[in-house]
């Protein structure tokens, strides 16, 4: 038995993730930056000209977060958990959706998939089709589920990109940047303004949230 490339991985994430959805998801990670640059602002400790160095840790929390309260309350199709790794050193956010299972991550080239990591790689054993030759007719063994990562730039003052798509241990079997496909603006929620985004609430659930975990989106 040996790994093939697996099947057409920009029809199987539209047929997953619709247009209304993709767009969403660019909404969230354009709040996230805005809720971590002004978090900055808005923690004393932070707002200092070393203190706002810090934002780049802050954005994948914020952002994750943000993905969390959308999914928690129905914005999104996706069902979470907080998972960790083999030894518990690591924890990292898995969203689900029938057949999709996803990670988020922030990276410095839209080129580029996330950074190797052992959990990672037991994900993205999922996505390999298989040919069985021990069989009279060599036959193909099609995943049940698929791992697809969300990536997102690192730096300035929204994302460059949003790339969904499927890895392969080095970059990309395939992926769409989310930020070239049509925006859909159903309801205000998609398209809040900087004061909405910050408001308590936001900053509160933040705080509470980065407590909980350690190393999203590396």
């Amino acid at each position: 038995m040996t790994n093939i490339i697996p099947l057409n991985v920009e029809e199987l994430i539209r047929s997953e993730i619709s247009p209304k959805i993709m767009s969403s998801m660019v909404s969230v990670v354009e709040q996230g930056y805005i809720l971590a640059r002004e978090a900055t602002k808005h923690i004393l400790f932070l707002d200092w000209d070393l203190g706002r160095k810090h934002e780049g840790y802050l954005r994948p929390i914020a952002i994750h977060y943000l993905f969390k309260r959308e999914c928690e309350q129905g914005r999104l199709p996706f069902s979470l958990s907080i998972e960790s790794n083999s030894n518990k050193s690591y924890k990292f956010l898995l969203f689900n959706k029938e057949t999709i299972k996803m990670t988020l991550s922030q990276v410095d080239s839209p080129k580029v998939a996330a950074r190797p990591a052992y959990f990672r790689k037991k994900l993205e054993e999922s996505n390999q089709v298989r040919m069985n030759f021990f069989d009279d007719i060599a036959t193909f063994d099609t995943p049940k589920e698929h791992y697809l990562q969300l990536t997102y730039s690192s730096g300035g003052v929204k994302p460059r990109f949003v790339n969904l798509g499927m890895p392969n241990g080095i970059g990309w079997f395939d992926k769409i940047d989310l930020i070239k496909e049509p925006r859909i603006v159903i309801s205000t929620k998609d398209k809040l303004e900087k004061e909405e985004v910050i408001v308590s609430e936001n900053l509160i659930g933040l705080r509470k949230f980065a407590e909980e975990v350690e190393g999203f989106g590396s």
